[in-house]
């Protein structure tokens, strides 16, 4: 779990993102809504996991086209971030909002196939409580808050070098997210 939650891919990036330009507190929206859809996400892969695990294969490259669509998005709309004076950027909320963190997860191929490993892998083969699929979301979900929390701050410290930088590291973390959508798609 903790692997899957602190390497970089979609959701992780965005919080780098929205804490380099807008701090945690910026970030706050997007961290609860994408926090929302992990918790979501992850009590209806482990309740309905025996039904996802012979649908998802059948979603899964749907998923993948529609999910590196909105990445590229995303990372259009970091890269173009880079180009808008500060006073702009503050009316350009593109991104931070509480929807954006749920779309994004719902479209997160990368926690997808870890809420369906946690379960498939550790958990179903050992019990059906309904109770061990609460207590492996919520598990998950701590360690998710942390990591994304991790990265989230550690854009917050890295705020003046983005000020600085602002253009090529916009450009470069837009980039950062489309490379995550094509390898979503390969």
């Amino acid at each position: 779990m903790v692997v899957s939650a602190i390497t970089p891919g979609p959701n992780n990036l965005m919080c780098l993102y929205l804490g380099a330009k807008s701090g945690v507190k910026g970030a706050k929206n997007f961290l609860f809504g994408s926090m929302t859809g992990l918790f979501v996400k992850m009590l209806l892969c482990g309740v309905l996991n025996l039904a996802l695990a012979e649908w998802v294969p059948i979603l899964v490259p749907y998923l993948k086209w529609v999910g590196a669509a909105y990445m590229v998005y995303l990372g259009f709309v970091m890269a173009k971030s880079g180009f808008t004076k500060d006073e702009e950027s503050e009316n350009n909320k593109q991104g931070e909002s509480f929807m954006s963190g749920i779309f994004l997860q719902c479209l997160n191929v990368k926690s997808w196939v870890a809420a369906l490993s946690i379960y498939s892998v550790y958990i179903i083969p050992y019990t059906t409580s309904l109770w061990a699929v609460l207590a492996a979301s919520l598990s998950y979900l701590i360690i998710i808050i942390l990591a994304s929390l991790t990265w989230c701050v550690f854009g917050q410290a890295i705020h003046g070098i983005y000020q600085r930088w602002k253009l090529p590291i916009s450009i470069l973390m837009g980039l950062s997210l489309v490379l995550c959508a094509v390898t979503a798609i390969m």
